[in-house]
């Protein structure tokens, strides 16, 4: 024993000192606590911002696809068709199949449809047969553009291929206003061309009974 300490104050000392530490522990365990909640805030802000459900997709997907439909109905096509392929196809969620009468306005459509779909944010991954006017296929990623000629279209008959296919509308009032306006003006050239057939028939008669 070293002189001249007294055995029950140093451990005494030596308790209050363990004490204090301990005391201390308590503190530092409670801090982790703070940064938990500030991790679970963080964890609940990006929860918040997550993707859209499946079901919000495949809308996206339908609706990108009826506004290729639509262009086409726009630039003319005819028999146009948009099949929800899901379940059916492997490669694809839905088909747009349309009928192109030559190769220029099929080359128009397809610069038209790769624009309004760039505008949605869509972009055309690929596309082939541009040059043969026969038949363009346009790569959308969750859908695909087949574009025929009547020809070619009948030869496949792709869209017998999907026959279970529900068959989605489409967009056309646009279209449908200009068919009416044309077909408004075709009714009345022909009644113009009767009554000037008729006139013509009258002085005929006229000119025999002289």
């Amino acid at each position: 024993m070293t002189p001249g300490k007294n055995p029950a104050k140093s451990s005494r000392s030596g308790e209050t000192k363990t004490t204090k530490k301990a005391a201390k522990k308590p503190a530092s365990k409670t801090a982790p606590k703070s940064g938990a909640k500030k991790v679970a805030k963080k964890t609940t802000k990006k929860t918040a911002g997550k993707k859209p459900s499946m079901k919000k997709i495949e809308e996206m997907i339908q609706a990108n696809a009826k506004t290729a439909a639509t262009v086409c109905d726009e630039r003319r096509a005819t028999d146009i068709l948009v099949l929800d392929v899901r379940g059916l196809c492997a490669y694809a969620d839905a088909l747009v199949i349309a009928t192109a009468s030559s190769l220029p306005q099929m080359k128009g459509m397809v610069k038209a449809i790769e624009s309004v779909l760039y505008e949605r944010g869509v972009k055309v991954l690929s596309r082939t047969g541009t040059d043969s006017g026969a038949w363009v296929l346009l790569d959308c990623g969750d859908f695909l553009v087949h574009l025929f000629d009547a020809e070619t279209r009948d030869y496949y008959q792709l869209e017998e291929m999907y026959g279970d296919a529900p068959r989605l509308k489409f967009e056309t009032a646009k279209h449908e206003a200009h068919k009416a306006a044309a077909g408004a003006r075709t009714a009345s050239t022909r009644q113009r061309l009767k009554i000037s057939r008729a006139s013509h028939t009258a002085e005929i008669e006229i000119i025999d009974e002289e």
